[in-house]
């Protein structure tokens, strides 16, 4: 029997108005057949709009929540991405330049070396022993290093302790008590000998801020070598990621870098004819590197 026929004679179906005929369904018609159609309740229609409407949400909330966490892990790991400063002394902390060279030259007069000002200022970052081995190489002298260092060292106690003059970097002891009240770690690593890092740690009340002490004249290479930093970072307890290096020499940000640790280069009026050309950053008022400044000029 067709479907025609069951719809009654007195009201044939072409005579409703097609708003009326049906209102409570609606006939989706298959193009392979004229003869069949799929009928399909319209509160199931709904039913399957609202189900995809709350997918399509949903995705959207979880989207949402998902950038919400990435951008909290990434704060987290911002937060966590300065944890020490490895500083060096000479230039950096404490200005013994001009005592260190006063004793260089002494020593090249007691041994009858002439040392232009420029291979002098080669010699800066560089440990009293390596730059000993290389003057004794380099001018074939008689001289064993250990005695050079020696007499080097002799004229460097002498001029340090009478030197009353003998004061720290501007701003850096404002810095260190920053970093320190920030909580960051702080660790000295210093081409220096640890007799002459104790003395000016001792002079200045420096000891209770830093963790750890470094002299590169313990290591078997000093600067440009990146031996010292890497064991600064390790004795901070930090991935090298995590640390600051603030140097003043060319040697200095070298081994910095060789380290693959962010450095910092602070021009020194009295650090001369050194190359910054490898620093991260470089500076000539500390006060630009205080804790807040440089988290964010690191991150």
């Amino acid at each position: 029997m067709s479907i025609g026929a069951q719809i009654p004679t007195k009201m044939p179906c072409n005579s409703l108005p097609e708003k009326k005929r049906y209102s409570a369904i609606t006939i989706i018609k298959l193009q392979s057949t004229k003869r069949s159609m799929f009928v399909i309740p319209n509160f199931l229609i709904k039913f399957i709009a609202s189900f995809f409407l709350l997918t399509k949400i949903q995705k959207k909330v979880s989207i949402h929540n998902q950038l919400k966490n990435n951008r909290l892990s990434l704060s987290i790991f911002v937060k966590k991405m300065l944890k020490a400063v490895l500083f060096d002394m000479d230039g950096v902390i404490v200005n013994t330049e001009p005592l260190h060279k006063k004793a260089y030259f002494n020593m090249f007069e007691d041994i009858g070396l002439d040392i232009s000002e420029r291979l002098y200022q080669s010699y800066t970052g560089k440990s009293t022993m390596d730059t000993c081995i290389a003057l004794c190489k380099n001018f074939d002298l008689q001289h064993k290093p250990k005695k050079l260092v020696s007499i080097k060292q002799s004229y460097f106690k002498t001029l340090f302790k009478e030197d009353q003059e003998l004061k720290l970097i501007s701003g850096v002891k404002s810095l260190i008590k920053n970093y320190y009240n920030n909580g960051l770690t702080l660790v000295l690593a210093s081409s220096a000998s640890m007799h002459t890092i104790d003395n000016v740690f001792d002079r200045f009340d420096l000891n209770p801020y830093f963790i750890k002490k470094i002299s590169g004249a313990d290591l078997k290479e000093s600067k440009p070598n990146p031996e010292i930093f890497l064991k600064a970072a390790a004795a901070a307890g930090c991935d090298k990621k995590e640390c600051v290096v603030i140097e003043d020499s060319t040697n200095g940000i070298i081994a910095a870098k060789k380290a693959g640790i962010f450095c910092v280069a602070f021009k020194s009026p009295n650090s001369k004819n050194q190359v910054y050309d490898e620093a991260d950053l470089l500076i000539d008022n500390y006060s630009k590197i205080e804790y807040q400044r440089l988290k964010k000029l690191i991150s």
